[in-house]
C-alpha cells in the first residue's frame, strides 16, 4: 500500500505503508518529516506521479511510542512533542510554553516589569540631578548670593559693634561705595543703626574716604540728644579736617583703625574741609563736659592753641575722668604737667603768644626721663630733626641733646 501526503516544502510524496509513523527525508528540500497516517487505507498510487521509495532515516526508531499530545486542528493528523508544523498538512502550530508557575523568578512578567520601573526611575533621577537640580541650585546661588553691599548694609542694620575688625573688614571691601549707605543710616532713628553707621563713617574718614554729602550728615548729628552718637560725629569732623595727620591718642579710635592701614589706601587728594572746623567749634558750647573738652582737643590739633586756655578750666571740673584726659592732653600739647588750673594760666599768661615747639624746647630743662623723650618725639614729628638719645645715655649726653634743640630753636627765629 503507497501512502500519499506533502512535504512541507509543498511537494506531493508517495512512501510504502510501513514508513507510516516514522522519519523520512524529503528528496526535494532534504526536510526530516514524520510520515503521517492516510486518512483512507485505500489510496494507490498516482499514475501520473512517480512512487519514490523512501526510506526510514538510519538508526531512528519508530516514533508512534511517543506520547501522543495533541492531533492537528486542520487536518486531524496526530502531532508529537515537539512539532512546530503538522507535517501531514503543513499547518503552523503553536508553541508550546510553559507557564507562569514553571518560569525561573528572573523570567516572571512581574519581577521583568519591578526592574524596568526601577530603571527607569534611576534614568529619570540622573538626569533631573544633572540638568534640572544641579542648574538651579546653581542658578539660585547665583541670584541669592549677597553682594558686599547687601552684606555691609545687613551689618549696619544689626547695630552691633561686638566684633569691629570684621566690620573694618566689611568697609575695606566695598571703599567708597560704602558712603551712600553710611550716610542713608547715620540718619536712621535706631540708635544702634546710626552709631554703627557713624562707626563706618569714622573709618573711612581716617583714611580720607568722605564727600560733602558725609559732612552734611555729620552735621546733623552735632546736636544729638545721644553724647555717643554726638562723640562719632566729632570724631569724624576731625578726621575730615585733618587728613592723614592721625598720630595721637586723643582720637578714641584711631589706634583701633592703624591696626587695617595695610588693607586701605589713603586718599592723597582729598582736602581739608574748612566746614568741618565750624562744627567743631559747634561741640565747644555741648552740654556734656567729656564731648566739649574732646572739641577743644581737636581743635587744639587742627592749629587753634587759643582753645588750650578753655582746656584748662577742665582741670577743675568734678569728674576725675574728665579731668585724667586733661591732664594728658595738656601734657601731649605743651609738653607740661599741671595738676592745678591756677599752675595752667599763670604759665599761659607767659606762653599763649610762643609756638608749640617753643612749648616743648622749654619743657626739656624741667622733664625727667621718660616724659622728656616722649617731648623729643613730638619734636621729631613737628620739626622733622633728629635730635634724640637714648634713656641709658649719660646725663652730659642728654644735656648735649637739649641745647642741640635749644640752638635749632635760637636759629629758626
Amino acid at each position: 500500500m503507497v501512502v500519499t501526503f506533502r512535504c512541507v516544502c509543498r511537494k506531493k510524496l508517495q512512501v510504502r505503508s510501513e514508513l507510516v509513523s516514522k522519519k523520512v527525508k524529503c528528496p526535494h528540500c532534504q526536510k526530516v518529516m514524520v510520515v503521517p497516517r492516510p486518512k483512507d487505507t485505500t489510496s494507490r498510487p498516482s499514475p501520473t506521479e512517480p512512487k519514490l521509495d523512501l526510506l526510514p532515516i538510519e538508526g531512528e526508531e519508530s516514533i508512534q511510542s511517543e506520547k501522543q499530545t495533541k492531533q492537528c486542528p486542520q487536518c486531524g493528523a496526530p502531532l508529537y512533542k515537539g512539532d512546530v508544523v503538522c507535517t501531514a498538512c503543513g499547518q503552523g502550530l503553536s508553541l508550546d510554553v510553559p507557564s507562569e508557575e514553571k518560569w525561573p523568578f528572573y523570567k516572571q512578567p512581574i519581577f521583568r516589569l519591578a526592574i524596568g520601573i526601577v530603571s527607569l526611575l534611576a534614568i529619570f533621577l540622573v538626569v533631573y540631578f544633572n540638568f534640572f537640580a544641579g542648574n538651579g541650585t546653581e542658578e539660585k546661588d547665583l541670584v541669592e548670593q549677597p553682594s558686599q553691599e547687601e552684606l555691609l548694609e545687613n551689618a549696619v542694620k544689626t547695630g552691633s559693634l561686638a566684633d569691629p575688625d570684621n566690620y573694618i573688614g566689611q568697609l575695606n571691601q566695598t571703599g567708597s561705595s560704602a558712603l551712600p549707605l553710611l550716610i542713608k543710616y547715620a540718619d536712621s532713628t535706631n540708635k544702634k543703626t546710626r552709631v554703627k553707621a557713624l562707626y563706618g563713617i569714622n573709618v573711612l574718614s581716617y583714611f580720607g574716604i568722605y564727600d560733602q554729602a558725609v559732612y552734611a550728615v555729620l552735621d546733623k548729628n552735632v546736636r544729638h540728644s545721644d553724647i555717643e552718637v554726638r562723640r562719632l560725629t566729632l570724631q569724624a569732623l576731625y578726621f575730615m579736617s585733618a587728613g592723614r595727620t592721625i598720630n595721637d591718642k586723643f582720637i578714641d579710635e584711631a589706634g583701633v583703625f592703624r591696626k587695617h592701614q595695610e588693607n586701605f589706601n589713603w586718599n592723597e587728594d582729598v582736602q581739608p574741609l574748612g566746614q568741618a572746623r565750624i562744627s567743631l567749634l559747634r561741640f565747644s558750647g555741648d552740654r556734656n563736659d567729656l564731648i566739649k573738652m574732646k572739641a577743644d582737643i581737636c581743635l587744639v590739633l587742627l592749629g587753634d592753641t587759643t582753645k588750650l586756655a578753655r582746656l584748662f578750666k577742665f582741670l577743675k571740673n568734678p569728674d576725675e575722668s574728665v579731668r585724667k584726659q586733661t591732664r594728658e592732653f595738656i601734657f601731649y600739647a605743651t609738653g607740661r604737667k599741671f595738676e592745678k588750673y591756677d599752675q595752667s594760666l599763670a604759665w599761659w599768661e607767659k606762653a599763649r603768644f610762643l609756638t608749640p615747639v617753643d612749648w616743648y624746647i622749654s619743657a626739656l630743662k624741667e622733664l625727667k626721663d621718660p616724659e622728656r623723650l616722649q617731648v623729643i618725639d613730638r619734636l621729631i614729628e613737628t620739626t622733622g630733626q633728629d635730635f634724640c638719645y637714648d634713656s641709658k645715655d649719660s646725663e652730659d649726653k642728654k644735656q648735649s641733646v637739649i641745647k642741640q634743640w635749644q640752638k635749632w630753636s635760637s636759629g629758626k627765629k
